[in-house]
């Protein structure tokens, strides 16, 4: 137990245990603050680490055309009170008024009416004995309960149907990623004396349901309110009609997840085979390049061995034939005429 000294800052909360010893008197409010404790805070626990919603079960099945059957299941309100139904049960559809409020509001017969589906709990006193009051007589008696039956109830709210809901993008789910984890409706809930959470829905005309009921809506309990403010809008919505929809933002973030895992599994791929190809041309650059240093060595062997040869043919002096009679006077040289008489004809 921490000692708060003068130097210390020190401040207490609402939550006070029994202390009990030997020989000390005790009454009902004794036991009802012992009991009040372990409750509220089991309550607190339930409000700030799960949260409301359904934790498991609650599923509808299509009785009939006027009835439905919920099976059983387990949800949590904003209040952190356990809301449990421990075997399936039936329960009939909001029949509208035969005689309407207005008689002069034209008739909607046929109407397809839309509702949100509500559980909340709800306590009764039971187990009553009779017991004499204090300081009467012995005819002076009263019934007092001795026992707190805990159950639940089932309303069906009128409201808009939602929307075709589309699908979020990442820059939505990511709202509130960067603020503190809050209290949900507060340290010390304020959320209304009826906590009702928001099971289903389904849609109704002239006293029939229109096709089956769906999970539209339904409030989740995840492992944490963190979970849950992160799925949700910031801040929660509070209208009454107000649709809870972070179950499906939850499917959506998991699709994009497995999305960009998939393209970064394509990207990563991409870039082994690109490396392949970026080594293959890298090794071709270096045969091409070795290949032209062969060359160039080659090519300077050939001059080293030529380069002599060049000097000795620049040393020799230059020189040229001398031009012929016939090519300096241009006319062909004719032969010596011989006598016939010479040649001893």
């Amino acid at each position: 137990m921490k000692d708060c000294t003068p130097t210390g800052d020190c401040h207490f909360n609402k939550f006070r245990r029994p202390l009990y010893f030997h020989g000390m008197l005790l009454d009902d409010k004794d036991f009802r603050d012992e009991q009040e404790y372990h409750s509220k805070k089991r309550r607190l626990l339930n409000r700030m680490l799960h949260g409301s919603g359904v934790v498991c079960g609650l599923l509808f099945a299509k009785s009939d055309e006027n009835t439905i059957t919920m099976s059983c299941g387990l949800a949590l309100d904003c209040a952190g009170q356990e809301i449990y139904v421990p075997s399936d049960v039936t329960f009939p559809v909001p029949v509208p008024d035969k005689e309407p409020k207005n008689p002069c509001a034209p008739k909607q017969g046929g109407k397809k009416i839309c509702y949100r589906i509500r559980i909340a709990y709800t306590e009764e006193d039971t187990d009553f004995e009779q017991i004499h009051l204090p300081g009467g007589g012995c005819d002076d008696k009263t019934c007092k309960p001795t026992r707190k039956r805990e159950g639940f109830c089932i309303k069906f709210d009128e409201c808009e149907c939602p929307e075709t809901r589309k699908p979020a993008e990442c820059k939505d789910l990511t709202v509130g990623f960067h603020q503190p984890v809050t209290c949900g409706c507060g340290c010390d809930c304020t959320c209304g004396a009826d906590h009702w959470v928001s099971i289903g829905t389904m849609h109704v005309a002239d006293g029939k349901i229109v096709g089956d009921p769906t999970y539209d809506c339904r409030d989740y309990v995840f492992s944490g309110q963190m979970l849950k403010q992160l799925f949700t809008q910031v801040p929660p919505p509070t209208d009454d009609c107000a649709c809870p929809d972070q179950f499906e933002r939850f499917k959506e973030l998991l699709s994009l997840i497995c999305k960009t895992a998939e393209r970064t599994t394509t990207t990563e791929h991409r870039l082994v085979e690109d490396q392949g190809r970026l080594n293959s041309i890298n090794t071709s650059v270096q045969k091409l390049t070795l290949s032209m240093e062969g060359r160039l060595k080659d090519l300077y062997n050939k001059y080293d061995e030529l380069k002599p040869h060049v000097a000795m043919s620049s040393a020799l002096p230059a020189t040229t034939p001398e031009p012929s009679t016939e090519e300096t006077s241009g006319k062909p040289k004719r032969g010596k005429k011989t006598n016939p008489e010479d040649s001893g004809g």
